[in-house]
């Protein structure tokens, strides 16, 4: 009897939030807690999971035991791996575990941190207007020693956002995420 009613309070939420309009999010104190933190391009995106191109190689893992648990080889349960992608200014860090295949040379063969990673001023960023929908994009293309990056983020009203990356040498990958404020180290609080 319980189980039902669990049931149907979470399918009575789920209508709920498939009524609000796009007026009301826009609105919400959530959205404009988000959206500012994205104007004032002071905020880190820390991930939950990362969501590979499905191919060959790591179909391949699928009868293997090298895939954690809570993780198949269609997604990768990142909680506990660290993981960012910090905006600070005109400055990015980007440090992502990285699923998937190699797509030609250029990566050095025995490399045990194949993971996405930059730190500096992307070649160029761009920020667009909220949509209707109260969806922000960010592009970002940078490159570190070895490869080029194009990094396409959308960034949702509830502060969850979702990070496609294409790289020069690997096939894309795409993380999920949630967006919050820069702690600083001293104080253990949020910077503004």
């Amino acid at each position: 009897m319980r189980l039902r009613y669990i049931v149907v309070f979470v399918c009575s939420v789920l209508i709920v939030m498939s009524c609000t309009s796009s007026k009301d999010i826009i609105s919400s104190q959530a959205f404009k807690n988000t959206d500012a933190l994205i104007l004032q391009q002071n905020f880190i995106i820390d991930s939950d999971m990362a969501y590979p191109v499905a191919s060959s190689g790591l179909q391949s893992l699928s009868n293997t035991n090298l895939i954690l648990q809570g993780s198949t080889v269609n997604q990768f349960n990142l909680i506990g791996n660290d993981n960012h992608f910090k905006v600070i200014g005109d400055s990015i860090s980007v440090y992502l575990p990285y699923y998937g295949e190699q797509q030609m040379g250029g990566l050095p063969y025995n490399n045990n941190n194949v993971s996405i990673q930059f730190d500096g001023i992307p070649n160029s960023f761009e920020i667009s207007d909220v949509d209707t929908k109260g969806v922000r994009v960010l592009k970002f293309n940078f490159r570190n020693a070895m490869e080029s990056y194009k990094a396409r983020i959308q960034i949702y009203p509830r502060g969850t956002a979702s990070i496609m990356i294409n790289s020069s040498h690997r096939t894309p990958i795409r993380y999920r995420g949630i967006v919050k404020a820069i702690e600083t180290k001293e104080e253990g609080v949020a910077s503004n």
